[in-house]
């Protein structure tokens, strides 16, 4: 089943801040190749055979484009190296506060958002993944208003 960009944005937000959740507060390298994303540009520059991929840029420039709204909204600071690879990357105050709610909308256990992300990473359940991020951005609409 072939996903829309919201749900594809919502999975690999969803990736990236467990990523962020598990490490924090020591920042991490984001590099594209682990989420299953080539990075064409690096691709073409170590190979010499290397060939354009539309559909592999365009994924490439996905996650650089998601990881650049996670940064213009404030919930993670990162520096960019490349065209989709990022270190420095560490949650924000901000991040860390959404990622510590814990959501009554699907509260189990008393886990908050964080635990719930690693838990949908870890069971590779992206259907847990979009209903977590979705919970995030009701939290975020009540922090903005604060």
């Amino acid at each position: 089943m072939s996903e829309n960009n919201i749900e594809k944005f919502d999975i690999l937000t969803g990736r990236v801040l467990a990523k962020l959740y598990a490490n924090f507060p020591v920042p991490v390298m984001l590099n594209s190749d682990e989420f299953g994303i080539k990075d064409e540009v690096e691709a073409f520059l170590s190979s010499e055979t290397a060939t354009s991929n539309k559909e592999k840029n365009d994924e490439a420039i996905f996650f650089s484009s998601t990881i650049k709204w996670l940064l213009k909204n404030e919930l993670i600071d990162a520096k960019q190296n490349g065209s989709a690879n990022f270190y420095d990357v560490c949650l924000t105050f901000k991040g860390l506060r959404l990622l510590k709610k814990v959501p009554k909308s699907i509260d189990e256990q008393g886990k908050n958002i964080g635990e719930y992300l690693k838990s949908g990473v870890k069971s590779a359940n992206n259907e847990l993944l979009k209903l977590v991020v979705n919970s995030l951005y009701s939290y975020g609409v009540d922090i903005i208003k604060d």
